[in-house]
């Protein structure tokens, strides 16, 4: 079991994320071009929306790696917030 990860939104946060897909053995689903593409489309897309900086994003057969970057929490307006899931 993970321990609980420290959370500081007062200040530049790094964090490692992981995730794994399970199935049968010999399988890499995630080795396939369309599918690698549209984890990045979804990585940037959160990029956008969030306030983060993908560090490195590594994809492997079966897992992925993410080592992300979060700026300090700020507030943020309606405006701003729609501007962003728009972009």
């Amino acid at each position: 079991m993970r321990l609980p990860r420290i959370k500081t939104p007062d200040r530049v946060t790094t964090y490692h994320i992981r995730a794994r897909i399970s199935g049968p053995r010999r399988w890499y689903p995630l080795q396939k071009q369309v599918v690698r593409s549209f984890i990045i489309r979804c990585v940037n897309r959160f990029l956008k929306l969030y306030f983060c900086r993908l560090v490195e994003l590594d994809i492997m057969g079966t897992h992925i790696h993410l080592i992300v970057r979060f700026e300090p929490y700020r507030k943020l307006s309606r405006r701003e917030l729609h501007r962003r899931a728009r972009a």
